[in-house]
């Protein structure tokens, strides 16, 4: 049973859900599909911890305005490496939840410590590595949608 009214205050990602409802509904998971989310059900009916050392997000492409990017959220700190760089941006999401002020250059050997981290991530999970700039992507440009392979490799057509 979840307790009314409780709140929890560990970040946790959209993936998480697929694997909480499962085991709430009992029903075991795919065992040939990988699931990239972890079950929240003993955190949400017990009130344990969830202990994650950190959560990461992978984005080797353009999505809207975004740019290709990975992302690594261990307790009040986040980390951006943007590939177009290669730069990294260190935020305490906590104290400055809009992403205001960048960390990295006074606080290089936190940098360095989820560097770490991220870097061991992207190799363990082989993740694609966009490492220069795509001179085609427009962000301006209006996407096209539907019939064949317009768009890809750039993500959006020019108009």
């Amino acid at each position: 049973m979840i307790p009314a009214g409780k709140t929890y205050d560990e970040p946790v990602l959209s993936m998480d859900f697929a694997a909480t409802i499962h085991e709430a509904l009992h029903v075991p998971l795919p065992k040939d599909q990988p699931m990239d989310g972890i079950s929240l059900f003993k955190q949400v009916t017990t009130g344990a911890a969830l202990n994650r050392p950190a959560i990461y997000w992978h984005f080797p492409c353009y999505i809207g305005k975004g740019e290709p990017m990975s992302l690594l959220r261990a307790g009040d700190y986040k980390l951006i490496q943007k590939f177009a760089g290669p730069t990294f941006e260190l935020y305490n999401v906590k104290k400055d939840p809009s992403e205001e002020h960048d960390l990295a250059k006074s606080d290089p050997a936190k940098v360095e410590e989820l560097k770490k981290l991220l870097l061991a991530w992207q190799k363990d999970t082989g993740a694609f590595l966009a490492d220069k700039k795509n001179e085609a992507y427009d962000p301006n440009a209006k996407e096209q949608r539907g019939g064949g392979k317009g768009g890809q490799g750039g993500g959006k057509k020019k108009k």
